[in-house]
């Protein structure tokens, strides 16, 4: 394209030299580009790796907390904004509890949470998904049900117990 332009007043070396420039800048944005896309996929990779394994089902800041000596420039905000992407792309999931702040979970696969109303935990419950509430929500609903979520509620056992004694 360069070549096919007439910028009057540039011949021959003047012409080479402005085409020579713009090439390699357009070779620095690239690379520029391509330098900052992998910082972003290392700090979302170093996010969903903070969750993976972890049961506790962190709020952003622990996340952040987590994270932050690896990346010492890394926003609170960063770090939600990157949790909430992850979770719109189904890599894992949110939970919102109530009356605190959001939790994550690294598992996506559907299952269900419990949440302490004593000293706020959020843990996973052992049973099986009850994908036919999806149907049964269908049956009443003229829209259309694509999944669900549960958030069970009261106290954990660790306060059931200190509230029995």
């Amino acid at each position: 394209v360069a070549a096919h332009l007439d910028i009057p007043g540039l011949i021959g070396t003047q012409w080479h030299t402005l085409v020579r420039d713009v090439r390699h800048a357009q070779c620095n944005c690239h690379q520029a580009f391509a330098q900052r896309r992998q910082f972003v996929l290392c700090r979302i990779q170093a996010i969903r790796q903070c969750l993976t394994g972890r049961y506790d089902h962190p709020t952003a800041e622990t996340v952040y907390m987590s994270i932050k000596d690896e990346f010492p420039n890394i926003s609170l905000g960063t770090v939600y904004r990157n949790l909430s992407l992850l979770s719109d792309l189904g890599e894992i999931q949110k939970i919102t509890v109530s009356g605190g702040p959001d939790r994550f979970d690294g598992n996506p696969a559907p299952h269900y949470h419990f949440s302490c109303r004593e000293c706020g935990c959020v843990m996973d419950l052992d049973m099986p998904s009850q994908e036919q509430l999806n149907q049964i929500a269908a049956e009443q609903f003229d829209g259309t049900i694509e999944n669900h979520s549960m958030l069970f509620s009261g106290l954990c056992p660790d306060c059931k117990k200190k509230n029995t004694h």
